[in-house]
This record gives structure tokens, C-alpha cells and sequence, in this order.
């Protein structure tokens, strides 16, 4: 009897023991499975903030934090695998969390760089489209007030058009593309300045030539006791000179591309030299008109120079028909380049001009001013 109540109380207590392991072993499993959730939130937060990293232009503007960004997440996903595979209680999800939760926090970082990396360039470029924009107004007032020039005119235009294009970009936020437009302003200016400076060697040199053409149009005019014509192109201005000094003075009109000395037909240029009235017209297309003896013996000798160097097209001509006529006064130079005065001044100049009477024409005359 004493036995079989031992045995009984030793069954009694296994199983009790028993179903307290099991109670135990149950709790730690569910336990496990609470503490073994993998980091999902992270992982989604992680893939997230890349792809907005990405989407800020992160991956070229603040490429260090971004790559950081990209390793964290690589190097996170493959700790998650790991720790997915393992056995409990090794599979613990400490490291793969830290790992994404260090990507999120680069991609934050990046997206901030790029989008500060952005406005600065924007400053950048904003600053130095109102440097171009003011560089371009100094040349447009530089044209305006010289003589025409069709291939300043032109280089011109393209700046102006390439700077509003940049304008317009900088404002949509393409950086990128303003700066390249930008760049191109920058390039044709150059070339325009360069242009200019070469011109400008050109007319000193030829400063001297004209100097003498002036001095011996005003000594015939002393002594001879004649009229004669000096045409200042750059004042846009034809003087009436007797016994040697301005006795009258007209506002011209000149070619749309008098900024040059005439080389052929057809390039707008109003020549400059020595020449002398060949026709007196009181009837023109233009009202009335004084024909010149353009060319004459200079101009076919630099005529030929140019065609034999290829300076001028192959087939040019050497052109004619330069006159002072009327129908001028339109204060902007647009003739094919002759000299156009107001109706009212070449009714004037008709009365104190005739055949044979000398027309000086020059890039400027200082001394009439």
C-alpha cells in the first residue's frame, strides 16, 4: 500500500512536470517568434528612401551618400536572409535592422545634399545669366551707337537668343542645360569681342590713308575755292566744306553694313575713299540723287587682291551704283550702301554740288566734331 502510493505520487509529479515543461517550452517558442519578427517596416522605409535618394538626382549630385546608402541596404537584405535561415535562438534580427535603418538614414542625407546641391547651382546660374544679361545690353548699346555691322549683328541675336532660352530653363529648374546655354553666350561674346578688337586694329591702321584723303579733299577746296563732300561715317554725317571748313553739316543715312569698307556687289558696306560726282540726278527712285565714280582705280586693284586671296566669293562682282540720294532720315543705316540724306538736305545739297565735285568718303573724321 505504502508502495503503490509512492509510485503514484512519482507518476503525479512527472506529469506535472511534464506539462510544465510544455507551458514553458510554449511560452518561449511564442516568445521567440515575438522577439524573431524580421525589421519589415525597416526594410519598406530603407527601399523607400533610396528610391526617393534616386529621385532627387542624389545618385549624381551626392553619389558618396548615396552609395553609402545603396551598401546599407545590400548589406542589410542579405543580413535579414541570414537571419531568417538560422535556427532559434541564433536567428536574432538586431543587425539587419541596424543595417536599414543606417540606409534610410544615408538616403536622407543624400536627398538633402542633392536638393542643396540643386539650389545652389540654380544661384549659380541665376547669378551669372544677370552677369551675361548685362554683358549683353553693354553690346547692344555698343551697336546701336556704331556703325552696322552684319556679322556683330548676328552673333548678337544668337546670344540674345541662347541667354532667353537659359532663362527659361533656369526657371523650369533644368540647371543643367541653362549652364550649357549659358556656356554658349559666353563663347559668341568672346568671339564678338575678339571681332571687334580685330576690327578695330584694321581702322587704326588704315587711320593714317584716311587722315591724308581729308587733308587733301580740304586743301582743294582752299585752294581752288570749290565745294567739296566729306562723309564721316561713323557721326553719320555728310560735311559741305568750302575754302577749306564745314560751311554745312547732314545727318545721313549709310548701308546696313557700314561698319565695312565696300568689297563686292551686294554686301551692304558704304565705301570709303576718294571719289568725285559723275551725275547729277533730279529725278531718282530716291528722289534725287549725285552718282559717285564708285569704282574707281583703288577699288578694282583691292577688288582683285581679294579674289585672287579667296577673300570674296569665286563669280563676285565689284558692284557700282553709289549715290548720295534721298528718301533718308530714317536714323538706322539701310541702304545696299550708299549714302541717304532727308529730302529737304539733298534739295540743299543739289544747289551747292556739281559734276566733277569731290566726295571724300571716311570711317571718321575727328576734326569735325
Amino acid at each position: 500500500m505504502s508502495h503503490g502510493g509512492t509510485l503514484r505520487r512519482t507518476l503525479s509529479f512527472g506529469l506535472w512536470s511534464l506539462a510544465l515543461l510544455l507551458i514553458l517550452s510554449a511560452g518561449a517558442w511564442i516568445v521567440s517568434r515575438q522577439l524573431r519578427q524580421p525589421p519589415l517596416s525597416s526594410l519598406q522605409r530603407a527601399l523607400d528612401g533610396l528610391a526617393s535618394a534616386r529621385a532627387a538626382g542624389a545618385d549624381q549630385k551626392a553619389r558618396d551618400l548615396y552609395l553609402n546608402a545603396e551598401s546599407c541596404l545590400s548589406s542589410g537584405r542579405e543580413a535579414l536572409r541570414d537571419a531568417n535561415d538560422a535556427l532559434w535562438p541564433f536567428g536574432v534580427y538586431e543587425l539587419p535592422d541596424s543595417l536599414l535603418k543606417e540606409s534610410t538614414r544615408f538616403s536622407d542625407l543624400a536627398c538633402m545634399a542633392a536638393t542643396e546641391s540643386v539650389s545652389l547651382r540654380r544661384k549659380a546660374v541665376l547669378a551669372r545669366l544677370g552677369a551675361l544679361s548685362d554683358s549683353l545690353s553693354e553690346w547692344r548699346s555698343t551697336l546701336a551707337n556704331g556703325l552696322s555691322r552684319t556679322d556683330f549683328k548676328v552673333m548678337y541675336r544668337s546670344a540674345s537668343v541662347r541667354l532667353d532660352i537659359a532663362a527659361r530653363l533656369a526657371q523650369e529648374g533644368s540647371v543643367e542645360t541653362a549652364n550649357e546655354n549659358l556656356d554658349s553666350v559666353q563663347s559668341i561674346l568672346a568671339l564678338l569681342s575678339r571681332s571687334r578688337t580685330d576690327h578695330e586694329a584694321t581702322v587704326v591702321q588704315r587711320s593714317e590713308e584716311m587722315r591724308q584723303w581729308i587733308s587733301e579733299t580740304l586743301e582743294f577746296s582752299r585752294v581752288q575755292k570749290k565745294v567739296a563732300l566729306i562723309a564721316d561715317k561713323a557721326a553719320h554725317r555728310l560735311h559741305v566744306i568750302r575754302n577749306g571748313v564745314v560751311v554745312e553739316s547732314f545727318s545721313c543715312d549709310l548701308g546696313y553694313n557700314a561698319g565695312y569698307q565696300k568689297v563686292r556687289a551686294g554686301d551692304g558696306a558704304t565705301p570709303e575713299g576718294m571719289y568725285r560726282v559723275t551725275e547729277i540726278k533730279r529725278r531718282s527712285k530716291f528722289y534725287r540723287a549725285l552718282l559717285l565714280n564708285y569704282p574707281n582705280e583703288n577699288d578694282r586693284e583691292r577688288f582683285r587682291r581679294n579674289l585672287a586671296a579667296g577673300a570674296i566669293p569665286p563669280g563676285s562682282k565689284i558692284g557700282g551704283l553709289i549715290e548720295i540720294h534721298g528718301h533718308g532720315a530714317r536714323n538706322e543705316d539701310w541702304t545696299d550702301g550708299c549714302i541717304a540724306l532727308d529730302n529737304r538736305d539733298m534739295d540743299k545739297l543739289l544747289k551747292l554740288s556739281a559734276k566733277g565735285t569731290p566726295v571724300t568718303i571716311v570711317r571718321s573724321w575727328d576734326g569735325a566734331r
